[in-house]
């Protein structure tokens, strides 16, 4: 597809450059798609964006409030905003087309999983006086509140703006609601901060998302909403969590397994097969209802197409049964079909408004809320009986004997495409997809993976690819509509000082129910990890992220949607450089275009430094709770905080930086000028931190370890709380070769004649941090690198901060304190990316004792004191402990599951891994969200380290013939 023939794509000055590599298929996605930085405001608001200072976004938030805007707000409340125009543009009973038709959207990405999990609870719905967007809009006011700025929905799909969605809704004739979305905790109402509280799976994904594949464990019984909500709330810091299996309920009472399956089809359009399995002794009724809506789009700068005229998007029944939708981008065609449904497919329909909104023409609207009406309450005249809205369902009731199935499938194409299914080729395009997604594990694992190595692996590729979400914030419009609510009048808002950011891409996502917003870090290392299996989807993801729609004119980058200020450790250069090497050094007009944006923020982190020492503090960086106060609030006047994590990051980033420089110094010698200033930044830092806690630096001589610091009028006060902002530094080495032309200081250590050796370490002090590292007494786990040592066990650790008397202790699994609502977890438990980080040091460091021949001696675990190890054999036992979490032990327990779980001895559960944000140090059960796979994913590539180790070491033929602690 050409770019003059793109309805939607609109060009700017930043938008994404096809390189001479791209393939045809690369240029024709990367056009058709929009990715990348693609902002196309007017001229007028792009100037407007320029502007970072608060108080010309305070300006701007408050002069576009019109004398009209602030009549309505005395007439009607908030929800107004969310459905203005929704109704207009047709009557009941009579369609009205778009002027053009798009339906050849031709993009190998236009349909994938970017439906979010959750959109309630989100800042971006957030406009409550107390910013607290977990009261705002709650999980059950969802069922009937029409979101602002995006849509979710259980286990769905959308095209590639999100504005047509699909989703599966389930109902038993028990619940008091449709299941059309997943139930969890809000931040208030868990012991350890929010929780989803369903049981489901992802099992495939395929990169372009021609085969998509999850479970969904649904109760026959009521869903326990008010017994989950009661016994956690009950529940304290110290207690464990109560979670849905602790209920009872899938061992007193049968339920469904709801396997959902999306497969693309020949002609761009998608299918869907949704199978019910009746896991009980008796005859169930199901009811499974496919639903689809359209996306209010009405305010902002969103880049997307228009209709001509008035005319709105909208669905309405054809005489056969199917469906005819028209939106901004195209004419497409739905049918449903069942072998198991006599009657067929119910069609409902309905409009995507809000409960309690006034239809401009006075008319009584049907609102979001109709099919739970029409389903559960037996209100029928809740739905439009002139089959037409923005929102409509195929409704099937089934029924399924003892273990048996039941299924509905359902199909949308381009209207002129063929539609002459049957439910033979549903089945046989259902297989073909499956089977080539076989093929693709295949060419990934073409190895020495073990059947239950490789069904982790494979389970964590498809949460990866699963966790793609078309996120959707334009602050500066989110600002304006918050100072039109009558309670915030005067009040500053959140993220006030941010207003550029124009966020309407595909991101991936932490995990889509907990974390369905964007964090700085947390992008990069889900990008890096996605680099393997589509590194074109990668570079787009940093070239996105890098860009003036997020990027301040300062340099900096946002945190996350909670509070963009709050700085992540800058992961982007090693991301930059990773995708790179990914796509076998080959890409130079990604490298060169993501430098000259990693200069700007690299210039922010400069100025963020302390020039008396050359050290640096920028408050949490993502590890929220792991010293003794929160390092990003405020503290006693005349202190200040230097942080070893924060001083060590930009060490890392000066070493990112030269790498980089020196790769496009092998094509544009230009670079090359940029060389000493990376070297040398770093070597000032180098010996900076080194310096004793006395003389400035961060180094505690009689510990033998880095700390952080706190100044003050009087003294120098040393935090000594061993964790990994004291492990850290060791992140910061390279190994690296310089061309003949740049000349270094004789001090460097040379590995032969071109290769020099950086460590913002000197040897002897690696050694000393690293045997405190696999010490089992200090960091090293059972299950890998604790994040705080074990010897602050018990009273831990405790300082006098101004007036307040504080301390941090070793918590092994979530967290027993109430920083940041008690859900930050640094104090112990195990997080598989820094360990990942650390490993990827450690070869740099092996690297640099096999040139010399001198090896490090660390303790072996589990053995006399006098017995020790090689680091090569330690980075080894170190990747077993990671990926041990994960596979089933010798009773059959996989310690992420906790010991004597249902998937240990039911096996129809045994296959099923969850992935989970961090793991109790001691017993490796996974804690906090449950499909963090943006960070737990790296268990793929430890699998893919041990695949290499036993290549070199066939002794080794899996985890299990590797000794496991006790």
């Amino acid at each position: 597809m050409s770019k003059s023939k793109d309805p939607w794509r609109q060009e700017s000055y930043h938008s994404i450059e096809e390189s001479d590599s791209d393939s045809p298929v690369e240029k024709k996605r990367r056009v058709s798609s929009g990715d990348g930085p693609h902002v196309t405001a007017s001229e007028e608001d792009n100037t407007a964006s320029v502007s970072t200072k608060e108080d010309e976004t305070e300006k701007d938030s408050l002069e576009e409030i019109t004398k009209a805007d602030q009549e309505k707000e005395e007439r009607d409340d908030f929800s107004d905003i969310t459905s203005e125009t929704q109704v207009e543009g047709y009557e009941n009973g009579n369609a009205s087309a778009p002027s053009e038709s798009f339906d050849m959207v031709d993009d190998p990405l236009f349909w994938g999983p970017y439906l979010s999990e959750r959109q309630w609870g989100t800042v971006r719905e957030d406009y409550s006086e107390q910013d607290n967007s977990w009261e705002h809009i709650s999980h059950e006011d969802a069922v009937s509140h029409a979101y602002v700025s995006g849509e979710d929905g259980l286990l769905g799909v959308c095209d590639r703006f999100s504005l047509l969605c699909a989703s599966v809704a389930l109902w038993n004739g028990k619940d008091c609601m449709l299941k059309e979305r997943l139930f969890g905790l809000t931040g208030v109402e868990g012991n350890h901060g929010e929780d989803v509280k369903e049981l489901y799976y992802y099992l495939d994904n395929t990169p372009d998302h021609s085969y998509m594949r999850a479970l969904y464990k649904y109760p026959q019984s009521a869903f326990p909403y008010q017994m989950l909500r009661e016994e956690n709330k009950r529940r304290s810091l110290l207690d464990p969590e109560f979670e849905l299996l602790d209920t009872g309920i899938f061992d007193m009472f049968g339920h469904w397994d709801v396997m959902v399956e999306y497969a693309k089809t020949d002609h761009l359009g998608i299918a869907c097969r949704i199978m019910a399995i009746n896991n009980s002794q008796h005859e169930e009724q199901i009811h499974i209802i496919p639903q689809f809506l359209l996306r209010n789009v009405r305010r902002g700068r969103e880049p997307i197409p228009q209709m001509s005229g008035h005319l709105q998007p909208v669905m309405s029944a054809n005489s056969d049964g199917s469906v005819q939708i028209h939106y901004q981008l195209g004419h497409w065609r739905l049918e449903f079909m069942s072998a198991d449904c006599e009657d067929g497919a119910t069609l409902l329909f309905t409009d995507n408004t809000s409960v309690g909104c006034k239809s401009c023409h006075d008319k009584p609207l049907y609102t979001k809320d109709a099919f739970h009406k029409y389903i559960v309450q037996g209100k029928h005249e809740a739905v439009n009986p002139g089959h037409i809205g923005t929102k409509c369902a195929g409704l099937h009731r089934l029924i399924a004997n003892p273990g048996g199935h039941v299924s509905v499938y359902w199909r949308i194409e381009p209207a002129h495409a063929p539609m002459e299914y049957t439910i033979s080729d549903y089945r046989e395009l259902f297989t073909r997809k499956r089977n080539e997604a076989q093929k693709f594990y295949d060419s990934v694992f073409s190895g020495s993976l073990i059947a239950e190595e490789r069904n982790v692996a494979v389970q964590a590729i498809a949460g990866l690819l699963w966790s793609k979400q078309y996120y959707c914030f334009d602050v500066k419009t989110w600002l304006k509509d918050y100072r039109k609510c009558r309670q915030n009048r005067g009040r500053k808002a959140r993220n006030y000082g941010w207003g550029h950011v124009l966020n309407y891409d595909i991101l991936l996502m932490p995990d889509k129910w907990e974390f369905p917003w964007y964090a700085g870090w947390d992008l990069c290392i889900s990008t890096v990890l996605l680099a393997r299996y589509d590194v074109q989807f990668a570079k787009e993801q940093m070239l996105i992220f890098l860009s003036d729609n997020y990027m301040n004119a300062r340099g900096q980058l946002p945190g996350c949607e909670f509070e963009m200020g709050q700085s992540n450790p800058p992961l982007q250069p090693w991301a930059c450089l990773h995708v790179y090497q990914m796509d076998q050094n080959r890409d130079f007009n990604f490298l060169r275009r993501c430098y000259h944006r990693l200069l700007l923020n690299y210039g922010w982190w400069c100025s963020l430094e302390y020039e008396e020492t050359r050290t640096y503090g920028r408050g949490f960086l993502g590890m929220d709770n792991i010293s003794v106060v929160d390092r990003s609030g405020p503290l006693p006047s005349g202190w200040t905080l230097v942080q070893a994590d924060c001083t060590a990051w930009v060490a890392c980033f000066c070493l990112w930086m030269l790498r980089i420089t020196l790769e496009l110094g092998t094509f544009d010698p230009a670079y090359l000028d940029m060389a000493p200033k990376f070297l040398n930044h770093f070597l000032q830092i180098a010996e900076a931190i080194n310096h004793p806690i006395a003389d400035m630096g961060l180094w505690h001589e009689e510990d033998r370890f880095f700390y952080d610091v706190f100044h003050t009028l009087a003294d120098v006060l040393p935090i000594r709380v061993r964790s990994w902002t004291g492990m850290i530094p060791l992140f910061a080495v390279a190994s690296i070769t310089l061309p003949n032309s740049l000349a270094v200081e004789e001090a460097i250590v040379r590995m032969g004649e071109n290769e020099i050796f950086l460590s913002l370490l000197p040897m002897e002090r690696v050694r000393y941090v690293l045997q405190k590292v696999f010490s089992t007494e200090e960091f090293y786990s059972p299950f890998g690198i604790r994040s705080l040592s074990k010897a602050h066990q018990g009273i831990g650790v405790k300082m006098q901060v101004g007036p307040t008397s504080t301390s941090a202790h070793y918590a092994p699994g979530e967290s027993d304190c109430g920083f940041f609502g008690g859900n930050s977890n640094w104090r112990g438990p195990v997080w598989m990316f820094m360990n990942y980080l650390l490993l990827e040091s450690l070869d740099v460091y092996q690297h640099k004792i096999s040139h010399s021949g001198s090896d490090i001696s660390l303790p072996r675990p589990y053995s006399s004191p006098d017995c020790t190890a090689s680091l090569a054999e330690m980075m080894v036992d170190l990747t077993y402990r990671l990926v041990s979490i994960f596979l089933p032990n010798s009773h059959g327990d996989r310690p992420v599951h906790g010991v004597g779980s249902k998937y240990a001895v039911d096996p129809k559960w045994r296959h099923l891994v969850l992935f989970y944000e961090f793991f109790h140090a001691d017993t490796g059960r996974g804690c906090g969200a449950s499909h963090q796979t943006g960070w737990t994913a790296t268990v793929i590539e430890l699998l893919l380290r041990l695949q290499k180790s036993r290549v070199s070491s066939p002794r080794h033929s899996s985890v299990a013939d590797h000794p496991r602690p006790h």
